[in-house]
C-alpha cells in the first residue's frame, strides 16, 4: 500500500481545517432557541421551563405547564407541540392566554423552539396517552387573592 503524497494529505487536512464545525453549529442552534425561549417563553414558564416564570402569579388564570414534566410533555406530538408554538394555546384546546408566535418566528425557529422543548420534557411517548387539558384554576382559588 503506498502512503498518501504530501497533495492528498494537504487536500485532506484543509478539508478538516475548513468544513464546518458541528458542534459550532450546534451550540449556535442551542443559543439561538434558547434565547427564543427565554424572551418569549421563560416569562409564564421560567427560564428552566417549570412552570414558574415571574408571570406565573395568583392573578393568572392557568397554571403555565410544566416544560419539564416528563410525563405530561411527551404526550404532546412533535405536531401538537409545533402547532401552538405557531397559533396559540387555542389551537390544540389548550390556555387561550397562550399566545402564538407563528407571526413573530419563522419556521425554522419555530421547528428549533420545538427541539429545545423537547430536551426540556422529553420525546413523544405515544405509551402516556393524550395530553391532558390545561388545568384552569377554580373560581374560589382566584378569588381568595
Amino acid at each position: 500500500m503506498n502512503a498518501p503524497t504530501p497533495r492528498v494529505l494537504a487536500i485532506v487536512l484543509a478539508a478538516l481545517v475548513f468544513a464546518p464545525s458541528t458542534g459550532s453549529a450546534e451550540r449556535a442552534f442551542k443559543s439561538a432557541a434558547k434565547d427564543n425561549f427565554k424572551w418569549h417563553c421563560a416569562q409564564c414558564h421560567g427560564e428552566k421551563g417549570n412552570g414558574k416564570g415571574p408571570n406565573a402569579t395568583a392573578d393568572l388564570p392557568v397554571e403555565p405547564r410544566d416544560l419539564t414534566s416528563k410525563t405530561d410533555i411527551p404526550r404532546f406530538t412533535d405536531d401538537q407541540v409545533t402547532k401552538t408554538l405557531t397559533h396559540g394555546g387555542p389551537a390544540n384546546e389548550l390556555s387561550s392566554i397562550m399566545p402564538p408566535w407563528g407571526n413573530t418566528l419563522s419556521k425554522k425557529e419555530i421547528e428549533d423552539l420545538l427541539a429545545f422543548v423537547r430536551t426540556l420534557g422529553g420525546p413523544f411517548n405515544p405509551d402516556l396517552g393524550p395530553p391532558e387539558k390545561t388545568k384552569r384554576k377554580t373560581d374560589a382559588a382566584l378569588s381568595d387573592r
